[in-house]
């Protein structure tokens, strides 16, 4: 399927959504690109009946951070079908591992050499591709 994804970023960087956004381009699936500055925001987004075919969160976000926001989502329902890429500063082992805990599908460490954003950019097209696959 070409098109036709909608990605969930929760990022209050603007550079870094920025790059995110790049990215996407990169993977050659044109997806419609969801921005949220805040944990909260997303939160309604997702009450109020939004749908991702993926999220992509930054745990350290204004307000509700990544690491409450993903258990919050799988509350709603949101993480049954829906992974979640975490793009973070952070390089703790602790965060690493709680966000494994969690049911994150990747952990990707930012910032990205150029080497790393075109890897992240086949990640990401191979997990959107990779749900057409599971009938998602």
């Amino acid at each position: 399927m070409e098109g036709g994804y909608r990605v969930v970023l929760i990022e209050d960087n603007d550079g870094d959504a920025g790059l995110v956004e790049e990215i996407l381009n990169e993977t050659g699936l044109q997806p419609e690109l969801i921005w949220f500055k805040a944990g909260h925001a997303a939160m309604k987004y997702f009450t109020d009946g939004g749908k991702a075919d993926l999220i992509l969160l930054d745990l350290n976000i204004p307000g509700t951070s990544g690491h409450e926001l993903i258990p919050s989502l799988a509350r709603e329902g949101v993480c049954q079908d829906t992974p979640i890429v975490v793009l973070s500063g952070s390089t703790s082992p602790e965060d690493m591992a709680k966000a494994r805990e969690e049911g994150v599908s990747c952990y990707l460490v930012k910032p990205m050499t150029l080497e790393e954003m075109d890897e992240m950019a086949v990640t990401l097209r191979d997990i959107l591709q990779g749900k057409d696959e599971l009938g998602h």
